[in-house]
């Protein structure tokens, strides 16, 4: 049954990379666009994005391994999303012919990176503050009702 609970939330944030992924590639494409042609994503490109989401969700588990250091888990989850990009976004779609191309996607795919997990860091750091910080109330009117 932890199988399928975990396939279910695969899926469902396999879904929601989806989303914001594609958003970006439309907000990117349209603001890139100009009267006579649209440069939004493809069948093709959606499908790229697909597979890429899927790949994400079922990396971000590298995360639950409790055994690993927390700056090993990140050296582990960039190379192996670096390495789904490649072959999910350059190497499928050819871009991998030009070396220049695939320098510049695969430093951009860097940047945008390290700024997601810098944000998921800082989002993680806040909300275990917030668990120690409710571990720690102690709830004095329940104290006050015993003495009574």
């Amino acid at each position: 049954m932890k199988i399928f609970r975990t396939i279910y939330y695969a899926l469902l944030k396999a879904c929601a990379f989806y989303t914001v992924i594609s958003l970006g590639f439309y907000s990117i494409g349209m603001a890139i666009s100009d009267s006579a042609t649209f440069k939004v994503p493809t069948l093709s490109v959606m499908f790229m994005i697909l597979g890429f989401s899927a790949a994400l969700s079922a990396l971000g588990y590298i995360f639950d391994i409790p055994k690993l250091p927390a700056a090993l888990k990140y050296i582990i989850h960039f190379a192996a999303t670096g390495a789904a990009f490649y072959f999910i976004f350059i190497v499928a779609s050819g871009v991998y012919a030009s070396g220049g191309a695939t320098l510049v996607a695969l430093a951009s795919f860097a940047v945008v990176y390290t700024v997601c997990m810098v944000i998921r860091f800082i989002i993680k750091t806040v909300m275990n503050n917030k668990k120690l910080d409710a571990a720690e109330y102690e709830n004095i009117f329940d104290n006050l009702k015993k003495d009574r």
